[in-house]
């Protein structure tokens, strides 16, 4: 197992902020034992492409542990969406095996809020196609052979075994046979229970931008101190192309989880 190393130097201010959020994030975390060489050889080190990046960290988080596994989604220099999930990276993050699109992470570490986790380990194996693989993830869409967990697509057939009742935003478990296209073709899918508070994808261009809410593509959609924003990309202003992950609140309105902003086409 290997120390996660971003592969260029980051500029001194960005790495002091690094070391100042973490410290917030981690709170005890970062006092955990390091994992030893005989754990996994150094050759084994992971190392993704990076850029200078600007985010805006979540505050205030939660703290309990959490262990997962799905399928790599994106890759970035401080994140990686796993299943669907957002999976933090510090220099403290262990990880076995070269991250890639495709791959099957078991990602162990801390439950911030919403779709956010803190990692402290990950493994990543790279399956083939018409390997078997399984993940788990929120049940985001059903049609009668076609689903979609944790936005992976997971093809249902008439000897697909199914336990428990499905329904979106359920917590499912998939079993079943990677296929050249990226999806899943499913042997059994379990339906553990609901997931979280119902979730909603938006796409589209920046109307307008307050303190406490942003319009995109029409849709007004709350942010809090724990919206994660990633403008690593593109400024947060009008004008700019935002994909928002949003959870709807008691009173019926969406709060951002995560936004990722871009330049548009």
């Amino acid at each position: 197992m290997s120390r996660y190393v971003p592969n260029r130097h980051l500029p001194l201010a960005v790495i002091l902020s690094l070391a100042i959020v973490s410290l917030i994030l981690l709170g005890g975390l970062l006092r955990q034992p390091s994992v030893s060489a005989a754990d996994g050889p150094e050759s084994g080190r992971s190392t993704i492409p990076t850029r200078t990046v600007s985010l805006r960290a979540p505050r205030s988080p939660g703290g309990s542990a959490i262990e997962f596994r799905g399928l790599i989604q994106e890759v970035d220099e401080l994140y990686w969406i796993v299943s669907g999930r957002v999976v933090l990276l510090t220099e403290s993050t262990f990880v076995r095996g070269r991250p890639q699109i495709g791959a099957l992470a078991e990602v162990k570490g801390m439950y911030l809020f919403g779709d956010i986790v803190l990692a402290r380990s990950i493994e990543v194996t790279v399956p083939g196609a018409y390997d078997q693989v399984e993940f788990e993830g929120t049940l985001e869409s059903i049609a009668q052979d076609v689903w979609v967990v944790g936005g992976v697509t997971v093809t249902i057939s008439p000897v697909t075994v199914v336990q428990g009742t499905p329904a979106l935003g359920m917590h499912s478990e998939v079993q079943g046979v990677l296929q050249p296209d990226g999806s899943v073709l499913a042997e059994r899918v379990t339906i553990r229970g609901p997931s979280s508070a119902p979730r909603i994808d938006v796409a589209g261009l920046v109307e307008r931008i307050e303190s406490t809410y942003w319009i995109v593509a029409g849709t007004t959609v709350f942010v809090d101190e724990h919206t994660f924003i990633d403008d690593s990309r593109a400024p947060a202003e009008a004008g700019m192309w935002a994909q928002i992950r949003a959870a709807r609140r008691e009173d019926g309105s969406w709060l951002a989880v995560r936004i990722r902003l871009s330049r548009p086409n």
